[in-house]
């Protein structure tokens, strides 16, 4: 018998089952984002971390993340003969920025995308095997979308909005708002990543400086282990990377996770070629610093079927929408460096 589109509509809607629920969808989900997919490695469970973490939308346009920001305190070091008079203590400030606990607030992003067929399509696809094929391609396609535009919000340089990702590399360059704090302002030192701008070509003592400076020694935990564990830098600086560590029989290549993308083994530090940077930019992250939400692993429909388009009764459609973010909670623990070459 010939499949027609009551079948269609059954087989997306139990195709929106591997979408939503099972592991493959944050599968496809890593292997159009390389920092996605770390931030995922490094929970214990699949939204089950402060790195990786399913949570709801419930609380309005903005999550925020929790972290340590000026103290707001004061010790000093007293006589036997002023301890009468005790110093004043500091007041926080308005805002709480001086306060010990600050909030920074990112944006939700709201992403939608549709997917449709029509008449001829239908037709030339009634085969019992062909029609599932079918269904599995319009959807998989629209995914696949949802991921690059997501991709290209990770690394454009923006600051997040609802309709666009946080990016990473605005996070890092202490020029504007971060997460609804100032980093231009010498108030909050705490918030300013590392950078160098240098005009050069890519080298590794420039990286390890900036790696280096990432690493904050304290006698307290801070809460923030370890360094910076990965690394993210477009193609030509990747290519001198490579370069440099084979001169030194130094490279390994590995795999990540399932998603499939190569990475260079340096010093304990994963460096990752990412084809969506620009030129001439490299960032050094500390993973343990930085948060993807999701309210669902995948784009969700918004129908249980293909529904008919008012406007043109030959196409059916299906709509769907995701709900994500980033943000980080010290971007002191990264860095930022610019203006490199690969030769």
């Amino acid at each position: 018998m010939a499949y027609g589109s009551s079948e269609l509509d059954i087989a997306a809607s139990t195709y929106d089952t591997w979408i939503n629920e099972g592991n493959n969808a944050v599968d496809l989900m890593s292997a159009h984002n390389q920092l996605v997919a770390v931030l995922w490695e490094r929970s214990e469970e699949t939204g089950d971390s402060f790195n990786f973490k399913r949570s709801g939308v419930a609380e309005g346009g903005k999550f925020k993340l929790t972290h340590y920001g000026n103290q707001n305190t004061t010790v000093d070091g007293v006589t036997r003969a002023n301890q009468v008079t005790a110093f004043t203590p500091t007041v926080p400030g308005a805002g709480g920025q001086a306060s010990i606990l600050t909030n920074a607030y990112y944006e939700w992003t709201h992403y939608q995308g549709i997917c449709f067929f029509n008449v001829e399509d239908l037709k030339k696809n009634q085969g019992k095997a062909a029609v599932i094929d079918f269904a599995s391609a319009i959807k998989q396609q629209m995914i696949h979308s949802f991921y690059v535009e997501m991709g290209d919000d990770l690394w454009d340089g923006n600051v997040g909005a609802i309709d666009k990702l946080q990016s990473v590399t605005q996070c890092l360059k202490n020029t504007g708002t971060v997460g609804g704090i100032d980093q231009s302002s010498s108030d909050n030192l705490y918030w300013q990543a590392q950078t160098d701008s240098t005009a050069e070509v890519f080298n590794f003592f420039t990286f390890d400086t900036l790696r280096d400076a990432c690493v904050h020694d304290t006698g307290v935990s801070t809460g923030i282990t370890g360094e910076p564990d990965c690394s993210f830098m477009p193609g030509q600086l990747y290519a001198k990377a490579r370069q440099d560590l084979k001169v030194s029989q130094r490279v390994e290549v590995s795999n990540t996770l399932k998603g499939g993308a190569k990475y260079l083994e340096y010093d304990g530090c994963r460096l990752f070629r990412e084809t969506k940077m620009t030129a001439g930019e490299c960032v050094i992250l500390n993973s343990a610093t930085w948060a993807f939400r999701y309210d669902t692993a995948a784009p969700e429909p918004t129908t249980e079927g293909f529904i008919q388009d008012p406007l043109r009764p030959s196409i059916k459609i299906r709509q769907a929408n995701w709900f994500v973010g980033l943000g980080c909670i010290s971007p002191k623990h990264n860095a930022w460096m610019s203006n490199k070459r690969g030769s």
